[in-house]
């Protein structure tokens, strides 16, 4: 079969034309391109494919232009603003709580310039206070405290959501003489009483108070809280006194505080924590007591299942240590997992054979090999009291 082209009269028309006794030539006829233009009429079928092009980016280059093209709060107000849609509460709530949830102050600054801009006020109107406690929220979320300061000084109208908001960012920022007084006009003007924020504020007040060594204070607090709240919801409140009453070497009164949140408790796992067993048991190994004191608290690991915690175990181990009381000490340390016992757990272990009168330095050195067996490695300070054990015993 042979592929031919000829001039027709009709170029339009191809023709099919049989030629020839014993063969059949399949002639298809239309108008002879020119030399110039032959090589754009090759038939479809042989040119080569044009393939589209693929361009292979990078993950960490995917993740930068996704993170470009995500919008931001402040682009939503500004595409409302282009289609002149009004911004209601809500959708302002919600962008706020972006800013909140992303720690992004920059970003809430602008909303809150929208929010005055609109409101044709520097200033938040009373119908406007949800708003209000929202970006105050979101300044001491992000830490901007002079920003959230200056939002507060300006409110019309301080509500007891404003004013916890307020007590909680200035503990936190370190201001504990402002967070007191503002603590007290909240409790003098009565708007926490029979709130539920009350026990919030409470909780930011002690913790500025165990930070600041403030025990005053902290004592007045919590008895106000049992006056106000009731025994039933001070656990809470009983841990953060066992907190500050540890820094101010109140031991004694830092286990009753303890033995006090235990029974509020009512010995339930779910209401106990590893730090606070931490912290009482610090005070148990200086009340020199004998660890009479701690082995109560020990009691206590044990019936909330956590002296297998390796955390509260290494204060249980330091704590027998500091008592003189290395068998309970070993024994401790035994029912630690051998999975979770860390370098804490184990230099506790060793500072509390080192601790002992007459240590014996055949039972330091099998220690030091079982730990380093275990792939662990004895502080560089723990090391130095081991090497003068073993001067002064050669």
């Amino acid at each position: 079969m042979e592929l031919t082209t000829r001039t027709t009269a009709n170029p339009s028309m191809p023709h099919l034309i049989a030629h020839s006794k014993n063969t059949t030539r399949l002639k298809m006829t239309r108008k002879r391109a020119s030399p110039s233009t032959r090589t754009m009429a090759t038939p479809q079928l042989l040119r080569r494919p044009q393939l589209p092009s693929i361009t292979i980016t990078s993950p960490e280059r995917i993740d930068e232009e996704s993170s470009t093209r995500s919008s931001r709060p402040s682009d939503v107000l500004r595409l409302l603003d282009v289609l002149q849609l009004p911004v209601d509460a809500d959708t302002y709530s919600s962008l706020i709580k972006e800013c909140i949830d992303s720690r992004d102050a920059v970003e809430g600054a602008k909303i809150h310039a929208h929010i005055q801009r609109t409101r044709g006020s520097t200033r938040i109107t009373r119908r406007h206070s949800i708003l209000t406690d929202r970006l105050l929220l979101m300044y001491a979320a992000c830490g901007r405290l002079e920003d959230a300061r200056e939002l507060f000084d300006q409110m019309p109208v301080r509500d007891v959501i404003s004013r916890v908001i307020m007590v909680a960012a200035l503990s936190h920022g370190g201001d504990h003489v402002e967070a007191a007084q503002l603590f007290v006009e909240m409790h003098e003007s009565g708007c926490a009483r029979g709130s539920a924020l009350f026990f919030d504020a409470v909780m930011a007040i002690l913790g500025s108070c165990a930070r600041a060594g403030d025990l005053h204070l902290g004592q007045q607090v919590h008895g106000l809280t049992l006056k106000l709240v009731g025994s039933s919801a001070c656990a809470h409140v009983a841990r953060s006194l066992v907190r500050l009453y540890c820094r101010k070497d109140q031991f004694d009164r830092a286990f009753l505080a303890f033995r006090e949140m235990r029974r509020l408790a009512g010995n339930k796992k779910r209401n106990c924590h590893s730090s606070s067993f931490q912290s009482v048991l610090r005070a148990c190994g200086s009340v020199g007591d004998e660890g009479w004191s701690g082995m109560q608290v020990h009691a206590d690991t044990i019936k909330t299942g956590l002296d297998r915690d390796p955390f509260v175990g290494s204060g249980l181990v330091r704590m027998y240590g500091k008592c003189g009381q290395l068998g309970y000490a070993r024994t401790v340390f035994d029912v630690i997992d051998s999975g979770l016992r860390d370098t804490v757990c184990w230099n506790a272990m060793l500072a509390s054979i080192l601790g002992q009168q007459g240590c014996s330095t055949l039972e330091l050195l099998r220690f030091i090999g079982e730990m380093r067996a275990a792939g662990m490695e004895p502080q560089e300070s723990m090391l130095n009291e081991v090497m003068i054990t073993l001067v002064l015993e050669t």
